[in-house]
């Protein structure tokens, strides 16, 4: 495929992806249609189709890029700091807070949330989680990250639906003393 060619289907995608967060703005995610997107974008169907299957598979792609976003947060100066990356994300959530409310409305877009939230409980807390509950085994540590991880569901669907009355810098100390062992925290 030559240089334009490349460039050309980059400039498609990120056209599609600009469209979809547009109307991510607007609307209930699922809400959006192909026709949606098409229009926004002012591109043929057959163009949103030469780069994703259907609008689930434009939904997870926009889901990936924002999970990588959200775990670039934790990254600072090349090294993990669970403290500083809670507070930015916390901080987009809040910036963002009137399409998270919309969708945290609908069963279907409050599981994708859960799902993102979880798939950010990675390897990087099991250190955290095994000093903070000293757990024994695999099968306690991912009882404990199954916890943790519908406590932080909890907390940041009532801070959302509550407009955020608490500051983001309070639930990230609230939700950081959860993750750390008293003795770690500063």
């Amino acid at each position: 495929m030559n240089t334009e060619n490349n460039k050309r289907y980059m400039t498609t995608e990120e056209n599609i992806l600009n469209a979809y967060n547009r109307l991510a703005s607007s609307k209930r995610v699922d809400q959006i249609t192909v026709s949606d997107i098409c229009r926004t974008a002012g591109i043929h169907r057959t163009s949103f189709y030469g780069h994703f299957q259907d609008i689930h598979t434009l939904q997870s792609k926009v889901d990936a890029l924002q999970m990588q976003k959200l775990l670039d947060c934790f990254m600072q100066g090349g090294t993990w700091n669970l403290k500083e990356g809670l507070q930015m994300q916390l901080q987009f959530f809040y910036d963002n807070r009137s399409i998270l409310k919309k969708n945290l409305r609908s069963e279907a877009n409050e599981n994708r949330f859960f799902d993102f939230l979880s798939g950010q409980m990675t390897d990087r807390f099991k250190e955290s989680f095994q000093k903070r509950f000293h757990s024994e085994d695999e099968i306690e540590l991912n009882y404990q990250k199954e916890f943790l991880t519908m406590g932080t569901l909890a907390i940041l669907k009532k801070w959302i639906l509550s407009d955020c009355q608490e500051s983001y810098e309070k639930i990230a100390k609230i939700l950081y003393s959860l993750y750390v062992a008293p003795s770690d925290a500063d």
